[in-house]
């Protein structure tokens, strides 16, 4: 625990910016039901599954991983070329950016099909960002070239169900572009995908030659109901896959025993068949032969048993490819060691810092009914997105639009206090040039009617009408049913009105700077508080905050005390003193006074000792400073009959003394 604290204090908080780089305003549509909604109106049915478990066939994608999913943006983003450029696939378009003019370039620009269930696609760039692949729900994989251009496309040779409700089993759970075992010039990469139901392809890929089918392997013997999640580790040639498996969960003898609670497990890829692998410890594989004695009535009844919120839904690998981070169902996050595949770190959803945040905006007035609804949410803080900042922080993405970049020793956010906010569910890339890229969706809804008579009207409306009363509830229920008895127009309930939905996607980018960057754009920016804050905290110049203010207001008495006396560099005053010219005279007379000040004899004198360090030094005049003395040194050997003339003579004497006394104190050398 010590050694733990020690590492997260040498560990500094990252100083950032988040910069705009381009939007995306969608046209209005009429409201209709999204995936999501359409599976809630079948979780009943899971419900009754909890009661009858193992005797009723288990769905593959599991239901907790379907709304999960379901829950996520439509659109999604990959970078290629360590963020050289950028995909952005769209409802039924895929753009292509590279990273000139902060990714306003757009290359490329193509049609691709529209999916009804667009947040099971996947997009994935090769190592050398010559091809792109587009997979669909429904298994289809689509290929293009750096600009957009489409080359082949590889069709699921499995049909999809056709008795209307969602299936998912086809949807890639993932992909990977991997070097081709055996050497072979005509082909660029072996291109490998896995769907839920637990089916491997691989297929050797070229620009020019399309693609030849290598191999298919499934993972029914360890996965009888599908996978969860599937990644490949380049590094050290192997997959990891994620599912129920009764098989692994028998291996409960080691140490590593959460492994196989959570359904992982690594493979090795290997030339010929069966192309893939399982590795286990000694122990483990004596425990896993043992198992294939048991009927698959008895592993049905097992893989009911097991717990659904362990499974893990979303991997990544860290840079430098030891470290395995893993999203689990329940909403915990765990790291894992690689290749061993042991467990490094664990932490429930309750046990994460910053899971409880509150974004500020809800808390505004008028946003309440919409931090209810997110915060009665069931996944409000699940994660739903994650990726790598570096070895040794990790961003995480929660449902609710909080990203934090965390520490992998404690969670602690980098990033300050509280998350960046962003709107419900974004999507986001690993680091790539000082920082991410993150995508996300701003949605407005209107009521049709209220869209066409207010058009101009700004303002935003939640989702959810105002919650009816009890007596109103009563009421349009008894209506209901005399009107299902009656069939009478008099009882007939009135029609829902219809709501407008429009999308506003924005694609932001999160990035770290230094102190002087961000001082630098705060004052190009105008937001002079935040850049003082900045300047004091870092110890900056705050001369160049009152230099831009002074420069961008008129020159005037106020403008003078506000900025002009609040600059600490004595060239830069004197030449403002100089050349800028007041429109009013009064401003004038107190430009010409302030100037004089800062040239008084004393000032010279602190000039030629070193003393001002370049900073501007305000005198007040010295007559008036040196009155005292002269009056005291007139009383002192002057009779009290002296004239008024002669007293004044006297005084003159004195301060042309001591002017001459301060001369000789100039250094005009310098």
């Amino acid at each position: 625990m010590i050694e733990e604290d020690t590492l997260d204090a040498t560990e500094n908080n990252i100083l950032y910016e988040l910069l705009f780089y381009a939007e995306w305003l969608q046209e209005p549509e009429v409201q209709t039901k999204t995936a999501a909604d359409r599976l809630e109106e079948v979780s009943d049915a899971g419900s009754i599954r909890k009661w009858l478990g193992p005797l009723v066939q288990q769905p593959c994608p599991p239901l907790l991983l379907r709304q999960l999913t379901n829950l996520q943006m439509p659109w999604t983003l990959a970078i290629g070329g360590n963020g050289a450029v950028i995909a952005i696939l769209q409802d039924n378009c895929l753009e292509i950016r590279t990273s000139r003019d902060e990714y306003g370039a757009v290359i490329g620009r193509t049609q691709v099909s529209k999916d009804p269930y667009p947040q099971w696609r996947k997009i994935l760039w090769s190592s050398d960002c010559t091809m792109l692949a587009l997979a669909y729900s429904n298994g289809k994989v689509d290929f293009y070239d750096l600009i957009g251009a489409h080359m082949f496309s590889i069709e699921s040779k499995e049909p999809v169900a056709g008795n209307g409700k969602p299936d998912f089993r086809l949807a890639a759970a993932g992909m990977a572009f991997c070097d081709v075992r055996i050497k072979n010039t005509q082909w660029s990469y072996e291109f490998l995908i896995a769907n839920y139901q637990g089916i491997l392809m691989g297929y050797y890929i070229s620009p020019t030659d399309g693609y030849k089918e290598s191999h298919n392997f499934t993972f029914s013997s360890c996965y009888p109901l599908g996978i969860s999640c599937f990644i490949y580790h380049p590094t050290d040639n192997i997959i990891i896959v994620s599912g129920k498996s009764p098989k692994l969960s028998v291996v409960t003898n080691t140490q590593d025993a959460m492994v196989p609670q959570m359904g992982l497990s690594a493979w090795r890829v290997i030339i010929g068949p069966p192309y893939y692998k399982l590795t286990l410890s000694l122990e483990e594989q004596k425990a896993y032969v043992k198992s294939k004695w048991w009927s698959s009535f008895s592993q049905h009844i097992l893989y009911g048993s097991l717990k659904e919120d362990h499974l893990v839904f979303k991997m990544s690998i860290s840079p430098n490819g030891k470290i395995l981070a893993a999203v689990h169902l329940s909403g915990a996050l765990s790291l894992w060691d690689l290749p061993s595949l042991r467990l490094k770190k664990y932490w429930p959803l309750q046990l994460q810092p910053n899971s409880t945040d509150i974004n500020p905006q809800y808390c505004e007035p008028g946003m309440k009914r919409r931090a209810d609804f997110l915060q009665t949410n069931a996944f409000y803080s699940h994660i739903i997105d994650i990726n790598w900042w570096s070895n040794e922080a990790i961003i995480i993405v929660r449902r609710c639009g909080a990203v934090t970049v965390s520490s992998i020793n404690s969670l602690r956010n980098l990033l300050g206090i509280s998350p960046e906010w962003f709107e419900p569910s974004p999507a986001v890339t690993s680091f790539c040039d000082r920082g991410f890229l993150v995508i996300e969706s701003e949605v407005c809804i209107k009521s049709k009617r209220r869209a066409v008579e207010d058009a101009d009207l700004d303002d935003d409306e939640s989702s959810d009408e105002e919650e009816p009363s009890v007596f109103l509830y009563s009421y349009n229920l008894a209506r209901k049913g005399l009107y299902f008895i009656t069939d009478s127009d008099r009882f007939q309930p009135p029609r829902k009105k219809l709501k407008m939905i429009t999308k506003t996607y924005r694609l932001l980018c999160l990035k770290s700077t230094t102190p002087e960057e961000l001082y630098s754009r705060k004052i190009n920016l105008e937001e002079y508080g935040e850049a003082l804050a900045l300047a004091k905290t870092y110890n900056l110049d705050c001369d160049l905050v009152y230099q831009r203010q002074w420069r961008k207001m008129p020159a005037t008495v106020e403008s003078i005390h506000d900025y002009l006396s609040k600059i600490t560099k004595r060239s830069w005053v004197l030449h403002e003193c100089l050349e800028r010219v007041p429109e009013s005279f009064e401003a004038a007379k107190e430009l010409l006074l302030y100037g004089l000040q800062g040239t008084d004899v004393k000032a010279l004198i602190a000039i030629g000792k070193g003393e001002d360090h370049g900073r501007f030094i305000l005198c007040s005049p010295y007559e008036d400073e040196d009155d005292h003395d002269a009056n005291f040194d007139v009383s002192s050997y002057a009779s009290a009959n002296l004239m008024e003339d002669d007293m004044y003579e006297v005084k003159k004497k004195l301060q042309n003394k001591k002017r001459a006394e301060l001369l000789k104190q100039v250094n005009f050398k310098k």
